[in-house]
């Protein structure tokens, strides 16, 4: 739970993922959880700090369900360090 770091914003966002989670089935593919937990965005616009808190909040969580974790082998190139 990271609700002691951004408050008011991160205990809505947390909130409003456990009401999506208790709605999905147990057997739900990581695509859908993804999908479901866009439709339960409560924040109006998506811009702004508020989205920031939504982001790092919704990561947190599918990261529990990712069937692939990113590490360094497969990662994206920005993961990647730079020759010298």
């Amino acid at each position: 739970m990271m609700a002691g770091r951004d408050g008011f914003w991160c205990r809505r966002a947390e909130q409003r993922i456990a009401e999506a989670h208790a709605r999905l089935p147990a057997d739900v593919s990581f695509a859908e959880r993804k999908v479901a937990l866009r439709a339960a965005y409560p924040f109006g616009a998506r811009s702004h700090y508020p989205y920031k808190v939504w982001l790092r909040c919704q990561r947190a969580y599918l990261a529990r369900y990712d069937p692939a974790p990113l590490t360094p082998e497969n990662a994206p190139l920005f993961f990647k360090r730079r020759a010298r």
